[in-house]
């Protein structure tokens, strides 16, 4: 009875979780006052809009009780693959309103990701160490040169990445959210291939409808494909990133020793990964490859040395191929980033984001120049001063697109120190090293595929996030985040079945 209890309060489990709950809320409190106090109504406009979020999540998820939340799912899903092309065709962005309804519901998960925080050492490693960044990110910005607007939306930004694991748990996962998710996941790729179709039979009709002429076709560097497709999205790099997910998540299905399917997922697999290929995005394809081998190799410790034997072989000619393809086109850009024989000035824009965070981070060794200064949200929309004075306004970039928060870590680095950056990675690896735990110890059922899934998603991410920002954008975080309480509600339900 105690399992059943559990399962259906998501607050239930822990007595220490009703702490947290009336601690966060009475902190949002405070802020709230000071805010309306230091910085006047505009600020606690913004606030009220986060407070009313909030409250319409709750109402919605309390309203639903003991029922099925595959509305939630809906809105996550809707977001990644509905709303770029709204933003496209009728130039109406909601990413703003969608990113703030999944961090207020969100809010309702931490009772039961705290519950599992308290089963896990894992998990208890990666709060604190999470924990321990944030406070080393605060005393840098007491010490540095933090402004006040910019630190405080710099640290909501960097409580995103745990907010969206806490959003998993806020699921109800039962028979009906998973019919919603494999649903979707089976069927996505179709829109996906038929719009890269459209786009590289008729660029011009394409560029036209979706982008309203304001738009062109990206080279491929290879010169073997039309371009660098884009499909649904707004850049190649997410459909690289949706298609990766997609088709771990199809690979942990696959290797979930669920009798009879390995056949009916394994083939989308191929699918989204061709669809990674047709965006020609060179880390994306890397990072998807070694989270395919990892999900192989966990799926059946007691045959370790078969499955590495068939990931050798597998990997073996891919890897030449890879290297063929883009060996001159690698090999410029390592020489752009100062690295090999023929080296020459530093020009990419991530190199150089990277070297003044380094510089930043000695500067004010050691600790970091504080929250909302350098490569991070709070920098770009209120205080800029820190790139003046490293010279950026020399780089032909700067100030064009989204290139100064075109990758992650030059932000925790320079705001947050190295011990700073380091606790967050220990964070991180930290959730890899319990999704990895659980795959091992949930050696059967759909559970086991999830673990696996999420296993390979956060690998997937820490590879990716040298070169993007991977962790600070949910419409790249967010799938991964959620598999971690997906995955939990699914071992409990198989557990309870059991009894």
């Amino acid at each position: 009875m105690q399992g059943l209890s559990s399962l259906r309060n998501p607050f239930s489990g822990w007595r220490w979780s009703w702490v947290l709950r009336d601690a966060l809320v009475l902190c949002l409190l405070a802020l709230a006052v000071a805010a309306a106090t230091l910085f006047g109504w505009q600020v606690l406009a913004i606030l009220g809009a986060l407070g009313a979020v909030l409250l319409a999540a709750a109402w919605l998820l309390y309203r639903s009780g003991d029922g099925s939340r595959e509305w939630l799912l809906c809105i996550v899903l809707a977001g990644l693959l509905g709303l770029p092309m709204l933003a496209r065709v009728a130039a109406v962005g909601l990413f703003g309103p969608w990113q703030l309804a999944l961090l207020g519901i969100s809010v309702l998960g931490i009772g039961r990701f705290a519950a599992d925080v308290r089963q896990s050492g894992w998990l208890k490693l990666a709060v604190w160490a999470f924990g321990v960044s944030l406070v080393l990110a605060l005393v840098s910005s007491w010490a540095g040169r933090t402004r006040p607007v910019a630190g405080a939306y710099q640290l909501f930004s960097d409580l995103k990445p745990l907010l969206l694991v806490c959003l998993g748990y806020a699921l109800r996962w039962d028979d009906s959210t998973e019919r919603w998710l494999w649903r979707v996941v089976k069927w996505a790729w179709l829109p996906m291939l038929l719009f890269v179709i459209f786009e590289w039979a008729a660029p011009g009709a394409y560029f036209q409808l979706l982008y309203r002429g304001a738009g062109s076709p990206s080279a491929d560097p290879t010169g073997l494909l039309p371009s660098r497709a884009i499909g649904l999205f707004e850049h190649p790099s997410f459909l690289a990133s949706i298609s990766a997910l997609f088709a771990l998540l199809c690979m942990g299905r696959t290797c979930s020793v669920v009798r009879g399917e390995g056949a009916r997922w394994g083939w989308l697999v191929v699918v989204y990964g061709l669809l990674i290929v047709c965006s020609v995005q060179r880390q994306e394809m890397v990072a998807c490859a070694l989270a395919l081998a990892v999900i192989v190799l966990l799926s059946r410790p007691d045959k370790l040395v078969r499955n590495l034997m068939i990931v050798a072989l597998v990997a073996a000619p891919v890897v030449v191929a890879f290297v063929f393809v883009f060996a001159d086109n690698i090999q410029r850009e390592m020489a752009y980033w100062g690295l090999g024989p023929a080296t020459t000035a530093i020009e990419i824009p991530r190199a150089q984001l990277f070297v003044g965070a380094f510089h930043v981070a000695q500067q004010h060794f050691p600790l970091g120049s504080g929250l909302g200064t350098y490569a991070g949200a709070g920098a770009e929309k209120f205080d800029a001063s820190l790139y003046y004075e490293l010279g950026f306004r020399n780089y032909w970039w700067f100030g064009k697109q989204d290139f100064l928060m075109d990758t992650y870590w030059p932000n925790p680095i320079a705001e947050m120190g190295f011990a700073g950056a380091g606790f967050l990675l220990l964070s991180y690896l930290a959730l890899l090293c319990h999704a990895v735990s659980r795959a091992r110890r949930e050696r059967y059922g759909v559970a086991h595929g999830y673990w696996l899934a999420a296993a390979g998603m956060m690998l997937y991410t820490l590879v990716l996030s040298i070169s993007s920002p991977a962790f600070q954008d949910p419409r790249l975080f967010v799938i991964p985040a959620i598999m971690f309480g997906v995955a939990s509600w699914q071992a409990k339900r198989e557990a309870h079945a059991l009894r």
